[in-house]
């Protein structure tokens, strides 16, 4: 798994623009800035890490965290990058609360949620996750409800770029078969929903 961190991604989004993408000024000293307020952020108990993930899912997710608050990079099919911090966690909710509120005694989807980061997500309140294991799913705010994907981290964000290009080039009902193949029927419906992947102009 070095689609991210290998600058693979960067990349493909480079192709699909036609154009290099360009750091931030200042991110330099925004990162000194940041990587300060995070040192302060580690100290608090309740604060969140990424330390429970594998070292290559981390290196992966720091630097897809990277790209996406560094580089400027294009949305994919009117979805945007992730929040890159559970939704419990983001939202307050402790294990109880998920496990009888959100999932309605579910505790595989609770599991599973409780510290799987938000990757990207879309209108509709909806966030596609990723497990400390690499494990990935699809969670929806209202009502609640979670569904998990058969797909690594690199193999969705592969699809996305290659879904984004194909809704423009040769329409929705491509860009859909495609995101099939590896999300499955439902999550391709959820993340094509409403004309979410409706090319802009």
């Amino acid at each position: 798994m070095t689609y991210i961190s290998s600058g693979q991604l960067r990349a493909d989004l480079e192709q699909l623009m036609g154009v290099a993408l360009v750091r931030e000024p200042d991110a330099d000293e925004e990162d000194e800035y940041e990587s300060s307020e995070d040192d302060e952020a580690e100290e608090d108990d309740d604060a969140f890490t990424l330390d429970g993930f594998t070292p290559e899912l981390r290196a992966e997710l720091e630097a897809l965290i990277d790209l996406a608050e560094n580089w400027s990079p294009p949305q994919l099919c009117v979805l945007k990058w992730g929040d890159f911090c559970p939704s419990p966690w983001q939202n307050g909710a402790d294990r109880d609360e998920v496990l009888e509120e959100w999932f309605d005694g579910d505790e595989a989807a609770t599991d599973f949620v409780m510290r799987a980061v938000s990757v990207v997500h879309g209108g509709g309140g909806f966030y596609v996750l990723v497990n400390e294991d690499g494990r990935m799913g699809i969670l929806c705010e209202d009502p609640h409800s979670f569904d998990r994907l058969d797909c690594t981290l690199p193999q969705f964000l592969k699809t996305l770029v290659s879904a984004h290009h194909m809704v423009s080039t040769r329409g929705l009902e491509a860009a859909e078969a495609e995101l099939i193949k590896v999300v499955g029927t439902h999550a391709a419906l959820l993340l094509t929903f409403a004309g979410r992947l409706a090319p802009k102009g």
